[in-house]
Order: structure tokens, then C-alpha cells, then sequence
């Protein structure tokens, strides 16, 4: 037997002498009435002593959706992949129904209670603020607009089912984005502004340390092209699809590095990277070809920074 394969089944057995492959779960969903649901949980997984309880409710207005959610214990993961578990959050989310074009807005309260611990006693990061007891709410207004630079009048093929309804047609378009966001926090799960570390423009932070609380304020935007050719009915290569989206999660962060970089310009420095990345937005490219009936060939690349290789030159 190879050490490779030894290792693997110690692992293997180590696993299930100390964990129980078993998980229990049970769920109801109610109809309340044709416009509330409540969905009741309860779960448990091997050995663990945890057994986590869910309520969420959710009703349909007019123009909004309204959902009401209680979860104790609830299982949050950071951004490095920790696991952690709070003892009880409570989260009212009201949104506005969305459109093609036109405005929107999103309400948000979450309430935590209890000191958050690491799931499994794990040992990777400290704990996140915002996962710390208190009362975070949260407000975004947006306004869409989508521009059709063309869009095919072409009739299809007649008798013929689109494998994607929703590729059928095909198009030249853009759209944009444009919003602002208020965040208010009170108790100990503060957050800092994206804006906060060594660059100039601050954004617009309020603080009152004699109550623990913060009120944030930022403006962010997204554009994008789409472009298709292809009715997706044919049974070769029919669907030819390119997108591209360009995001700016945070205006006060883009103004700082723009701010910091038109300075190190003007005074003939170095430009330095962490002013390059402010100003970079997240990219974002999708390519999608048909091979043959409904099979797709789809290619997805993401940029978060492009800005390393920039400012090496």
C-alpha cells in the first residue's frame, strides 16, 4: 500500500470514529394565505449537540416582498471560509419588485444576539464585526436603465421549441446602474468604511462612541453590454453570446484612489498600487457558444484587481 493511500484511509477512519453520517432535517411549509408562506425547520447533523431551529415568513405586497426570518443557533461563513455560529439572528427584509428599468429600493434590519463562536471549534480568523450582538440597518435606493442599441426582428423558426426561452433572442444592449447605500450600526458589530485605511477621501462616516453606534454612507455603480447572435433553435451552433459587466461596489473608495493617484501625478511620485486598485472596478466577462442541441460551452472570467501587472510596468 502506498504512504499516499495509507494517510487517506487514517483520515478516512479518524472521520467516521468520530462523526455520525447522519443528518435530520424537518420541514413544513404553510400557506398562510395566497400571499404569506411560513417556512418552520429543524435540523441536526452527526454528532454535534447543535440542532438548529428556522422560522421565516414571507408576504407579497403590490410592488414589494416583505421576509421576516429567525434563526437559532445561525451559521454564517466569513470571507475566509470560517464557519461560525451566533446564537440568535433575527433579519425584516423589504424590496422592491424588480424591474428592467426604472427605480428600486432595498430595506434591510438584522438584529444579533449572543456571542458568535467558531463552528466546530475551528481556529482560522478572529471573528467578523458584523456578526457581533447588535442592530445593523441597512437602506440602498438604485435606479436601472436598460438602452437597446439593437435587437432583431427576424421571425423564428415556426414549430421549433428555443432550448432557452430566455436566448432566443438576439440582441445588442447596455445597461447601468447607479445607487447609494446608508448603513447604520448600533451595538458591537461596528463596521468601517470602505473607504478607511490610507487613502485621503474618507466618505461619509458618523460615529457616536458614547452610544456604540455608526452611520455609513457610499454611492456604487455597474454598467454592462450584452451581445447575441443566434435564435437557439437550431441544433448547431445557433447561440453566440458575449457579456460584460463593469463594477464600482464603492464611490468613496474610487474617489479616494483617484484623488491619491491625480496627487502622486501631480507631484511626479510613483503611483502607488493600493491608489491603481481603488480605481479599478470589478470585472467581469462571460462567453457562451452552442455545441450542439441544448449542450453550451460557457467560459466565465472574473477580475477583481487588474491593477498588479499595471503598476509593475
Amino acid at each position: 500500500m502506498q504512504p499516499s493511500e495509507s494517510s487517506w484511509l487514517k483520515t478516512l477512519g479518524r472521520h467516521l470514529c468520530n462523526k455520525s453520517l447522519y443528518a435530520l432535517n424537518f420541514c413544513s411549509e404553510l400557506l398562510i394565505t395566497p400571499d404569506d408562506t411560513l417556512l418552520l425547520s429543524i435540523e441536526a447533523y452527526g454528532d454535534n449537540k447543535t440542532t438548529r431551529k428556522n422560522a421565516l415568513l414571507h408576504h407579497k405586497f403590490l410592488h414589494h416582498n416583505l421576509t421576516v426570518e429567525a434563526s437559532w443557533p445561525d451559521l454564517f461563513v466569513d470571507d475566509l471560509g470560517g464557519y461560525w455560529d451566533v446564537p440568535f439572528s433575527m433579519a425584516i427584509d423589504l424590496a422592491s419588485v424588480a424591474s428592467d428599468s426604472g427605480a428600486s429600493y432595498h430595506f434591510c434590519i438584522n438584529h444579533n444576539a449572543g456571542q458568535p463562536k467558531q463552528h466546530e471549534d475551528q481556529l482560522t480568523s478572529a471573528v467578523a464585526m458584523t456578526l457581533l450582538p447588535g442592530l445593523f440597518i441597512k437602506n440602498a435606493f438604485s435606479f436601472k436603465k436598460n438602452v437597446d442599441i439593437w435587437r432583431s426582428k427576424a421571425p423564428k423558426l415556426k414549430m421549433v421549441q428555443p432550448f432557452d426561452i430566455l436566448l432566443s433572442n438576439p440582441h445588442i444592449s447596455a445597461s447601468g446602474i447607479l445607487g447609494a447605500a446608508l448603513t447604520a450600526c448600533i451595538g458591537d458589530n461596528l463596521v468601517r468604511s470602505r473607504g478607511e485605511d490610507s487613502l485621503p477621501f474618507k466618505g461619509l462616516t458618523l460615529r457616536a462612541p458614547v452610544v456604540n453606534s455608526t452611520i455609513l454612507a457610499d454611492i456604487f455603480a455597474s454598467i454592462s453590454l450584452s451581445v447575441q447572435y443566434g435564435n437557439f433553435q437550431r441544433l448547431f451552433l445557433d447561440l453566440t453570446r458575449f457579456y460584460a459587466r463593469l463594477d464600482f461596489p464603492s464611490g468613496s473608495k474610487f474617489i479616494s484612489g483617484a484623488t491619491h493617484l491625480a496627487q502622486d501625478l501631480y507631484n511626479s511620485h510613483q503611483p502607488s498600487v493600493e491608489a491603481i486598485q481603488a480605481i479599478c472596478p470589478k470585472a467581469t466577462l462571460s462567453l457562451q457558444q452552442q455545441i450542439a442541441g441544448p449542450s453550451v460551452s460557457e467560459l466565465i472570467q472574473e477580475w477583481h484587481s487588474i491593477t498588479r501587472t499595471v503598476a509593475g510596468m
